[in-house]
């Protein structure tokens, strides 16, 4: 049984099935379709180091560019910089609250970013799919999971 967002060497030894065989940058293309062959870009907002870390080198051995932060101030930071694909966001941080998080990733950048939001606090679920979140988790959810929802997401996004 898998811990809530917790490493385990099953999942990092890649026993676990996945959708599809993940491994980036695609083969090259022959045609001149434009596409993206970089990396799907993660950031991970989380002010608990052992989780952030745990879900950190799970998409990295994965594949994934991932980048962090701990902090509202952080992102702001990283957004300055850089925009990232998908954002997996704790919504209870100590410095400010994941909904006006949300609604700056979702309302006030460049491009689409699919938000996933999530708190032990399920009860915050109607706020943060209020504020624009694409999808709501329980921080209770095993690794695996997330990475299906994830990768799901990005395979979705491909196009050729």
């Amino acid at each position: 049984m898998s811990t809530p967002l917790s490493l385990s060497a099953s999942i990092l030894n890649s026993s676990m099935t996945m959708p599809f065989p993940l491994v980036w940058p695609f083969p090259e293309i022959k045609d001149d379709t434009p596409c993206d062959l970089s990396p799907p870009h993660l950031l991970i907002v989380e002010d608990e180091a052992d989780i952030q870390r745990n879900i950190e080198v799970l998409f990295k051995v994965k594949g994934f560019k991932v980048s962090c932060a701990e902090s509202g101030d952080q992102v702001a930071a990283f957004l300055r910089k850089d925009i990232p694909d998908v954002v997996l966001l704790d919504l209870c941080l100590d410095d400010c609250d994941g909904e006006e998080l949300i609604s700056a990733f979702k309302w006030q950048l460049r491009k689409t970013v699919f938000v996933i939001a999530y708190s032990a606090h399920t009860e915050r679920k109607t706020a943060a799919l209020a504020s624009g979140a694409d999808q709501f988790i329980s921080k209770m959810v095993p690794l695996p999971s997330l990475l299906n929802i994830v990768v799901r997401h990005v395979e979705e996004q491909v196009r050729w």
